[in-house]
């Protein structure tokens, strides 16, 4: 018999933990709290996501002030490809096959990590902890819906009660009375 873990999954929980591994627990709680993470793929600015770097002109250092129109949409790009990549990694984990695992969560908010980084489009900002924290909610929300699908059918096929419920009923349908 598979551990009772198994089959009661906490995604929230997991989420919340695996962020935890990487960011520190008041600010995820908060960021969650917020949910503004559900709106950042349409938000409109992303300023406050990003702290700017020094940017020197000749020998004189001076601070970029915001973010460019072109930085607004190279972000927002970002995180389409971040969703995208993130949602084909989803698809292919064997949930339906091995069951869910919060190991699969803790591989999304790695690779959002990564993602971002190898995608970022420029070296005059750097992302906050924040735009991580809300991207990994993000993904792992609109994740959810798949695994729990997934986990089902898994679970249909393999916890013997479930089976044996539905033998039952075959059964108490097919006898004669």
């Amino acid at each position: 018999m598979l551990p009772l873990s198994v089959w009661n999954v906490n995604l929230s929980n997991d989420v919340f933990n695996s962020l935890q591994e990487f960011y520190e627990c008041g600010l995820v709680f908060s960021q969650k709290a917020s949910a503004e993470y559900r709106n950042i793929h349409t938000a409109a600015d992303y300023s406050s996501y990003v702290s700017m770097k020094i940017v020197k002109l000749g020998a004189y250092p001076l601070w970029k002030k915001s973010l460019t129109p072109k930085d607004q949409i190279s972000i927002r790009e970002l995180i389409s490809k971040v969703i995208q990549q993130t949602t084909e990694k989803v698809n292919s984990f064997p949930v339906s096959v091995q069951g869910y695992s919060s190991a699969y969560i803790q591989e999304i908010v790695r690779d959002v990590k990564q993602l971002v980084q190898e995608l970022k489009p420029r070296n005059d900002f750097e992302f906050k902890k924040e735009f991580f924290i809300d991207l990994s909610l993000y993904v792992c929300e609109q994740a959810t819906p798949c695994f729990v699908e997934l986990h089902r059918k898994y679970k249909e096929a393999n916890d013997p009660l479930l089976h044996f419920k539905k033998k039952k009923n075959y059964l108490l349908i097919m006898s004669p009375l």
